[in-house]
């Protein structure tokens, strides 16, 4: 697969565009431009464009793989809230090599750059060399090259593929949050993770189950509640079904104890719908110290889409 661009999606679905020579031109790439907006990805067409030049301050990325979100779906409809004006490229999570690094010091601390074409490689300032192995997120994904600043790139780590890496810089870190530094989540605890088969709900299913929790997960079809229990979900509800909360009380009367048959200690919903809240309702109150959460949820729930509560022991 060395000569194609690989876009994936969490529930394995891969776009794959063949490269041809389009690596070592530094004239044009191929991306996927939105220049109208669409009704789903399988309108999406790929186009050629100038490449990036090298930047002052930014890396240019050589792209090998692309994750594919949820908010990605909707930015390419016009329905998410930070829309480029058009024409722009799609996609945010990449992973690739660098080809060049910034032309000046400003923001990376040095003032010799890489060179573009790869031929020279004498940079030892910058955080990150021509031929570096980097994943992170900037808007343009969807494409062979890209240009991100070096505060939203990381190494990839020795093992891992490009695959793996281009779909965490956004997910991971996001259920990291929420699932440790909010809710402070503990060995023993039950998760509930709604629309568990999106890239932030596996990133939260994996998560939870690391730090020693019980993980129920949502999702809305067989293939999907297949994907949450491979990632580590112990049980999985079909949110379809309007009695999905009273499934999920149901598995914890029936394998938990005490308080615990009440319901679910954390609720995480990446998708930011009410409806998640009935689960805790019965006898779960918010923390005081997840009040300030919910305040803010209240204030910004247009522009995040999260949301995280806490049962009441």
């Amino acid at each position: 697969m060395d000569n194609c661009l690989l876009i994936r999606s969490r529930d394995g679905t891969v776009l794959t565009f063949e490269r041809q020579a389009i690596f070592r031109c530094t004239v044009t790439m191929r991306a996927v431009q939105i220049s109208q907006y669409v009704k789903g990805p399988q309108e999406l067409k790929v186009t050629t464009e100038p490449t990036p030049n090298p930047h002052p301050n930014k890396y240019l990325i050589r792209i090998r793989a692309a994750g594919t979100n949820f908010f990605d779906l909707l930015q390419i409809q016009g329905k998410y809230q930070h829309q480029p004006p058009l024409p722009w490229i799609a996609g945010a999570e990449f992973a690739g090599v660098v080809i060049a690094t910034p032309t000046e010091s400003a923001q990376t601390g040095s003032s010799v750059a890489s060179s573009f074409d790869g031929t020279i490689s004498t940079q030892t300032s910058h955080k990150f060399k021509v031929g570096d192995r980097v994943f992170g997120s900037s808007q343009g994904a969807y494409a062979t090259h890209i240009l991100a600043p070096e505060t939203s790139l990381l190494p990839i780590p020795e093992g891992w593929s490009f695959e793996d890496a281009a779909g965490l810089y956004v997910t991971m870190p996001t259920s990291y949050g929420g699932l440790v530094v909010r809710a402070n989540t503990q060995p023993g605890e039950w998760v509930l993770v709604h629309a568990g088969a999106g890239g932030v709900g596996l990133s939260a299913v994996m998560i939870a189950k690391a730090l020693g929790a019980t993980v129920i997960a949502t999702a809305g079809s067989e293939r999907k509640r297949q994907i949450c229990l491979d990632y580590g979900a112990d049980y999985v509800v079909d949110y379809r079904d309007a009695k999905w909360p009273q499934t999920v009380i149901s598995l914890c009367s029936q394998h938990r104890t005490g308080n615990g048959k009440a319901g679910v200690d954390v609720v995480y919903d990446p998708v930011g719908k009410w409806t998640v809240l009935l689960i805790v309702s019965v006898s779960a109150k918010i923390r005081r110290h997840d009040r300030s959460l919910y305040q803010m949820y209240c204030m910004e729930r247009s522009a995040r889409g999260h949301w995280l509560r806490r049962r009441k022991h």
